[in-house]
């Protein structure tokens, strides 16, 4: 499961309150078979939860995520949607919808989101690397820089943003910019190695 994925899940995990840990809270024991890649099952019973219970903002979130790890993405934006009516804090449900987004060819909605999302944490280097991701997709050279810029200056390692800001410049020929980037890139590839 990808390293975003599961924080939206611990994320989601983490609202559940405490009393409702475990047996008996259904949005917890779906996300916990998400995790177990079931999201089928989990979506049998949130669907279930949510008949009963129609306002659990959790049990959408939830859904939402089983519905984005089988790939419906159009349904899993409906429920990020609706969670985010809920709730206009949420980051998780704002960040899992641009990936939708992203998935479904709606790029500007998902730069949109990422933007909400670096409103709510700008103290979180991947939001900006992610829309710099998306800027770079949209031909958008000079933002997806600016955007891995501030990536780097919270997380001055940070290998995705060195190499989406080198396909940047790569794209606006500045080639010794992005030369630079890949040596850097590299060298730190270098000392991960070195340090496992």
């Amino acid at each position: 499961m990808k390293r975003w994925m599961l924080n939206s899940l611990l994320i989601l995990m983490t609202t559940v309150p405490p009393a409702a840990y475990g047996s008996g809270n259904p949005a917890y024991e779906a996300a916990n078979l998400i995790q177990q890649d079931r999201p089928s099952e989990a979506l049998k019973i949130l669907n279930a939860e949510l008949r009963l219970h129609p306002n659990n903002k959790d049990a959408y979130q939830s859904r939402a995520l089983a519905y984005f790890t089988l790939g419906d993405y159009i349904r899993a934006c409906s429920d990020y949607t609706r969670v985010i009516s809920m709730d206009k804090r949420n980051v998780a449900a704002y960040q899992t919808r641009a990936y939708c987004w992203d998935y479904l060819g709606k790029g500007e909605k998902a730069i949109e989101d990422f933007t909400i999302v670096i409103k709510l944490t700008p103290n979180d280097d991947e939001p900006y690397h992610y829309r710099a991701e998306q800027n770079l997709k949209m031909k958008r050279y000079k933002e997806a820089i600016a955007d891995s810029n501030e990536s780097l200056r919270l997380h001055p390692k940070h290998l995705r943003a060195y190499y989406y800001r080198a396909k940047a410049f790569d794209m606006l020929g500045e080639t010794q910019k992005a030369a630079s980037d890949r040596e850097e890139i590299a060298k730190l590839l270098k000392q991960e190695k070195a340090s496992q």
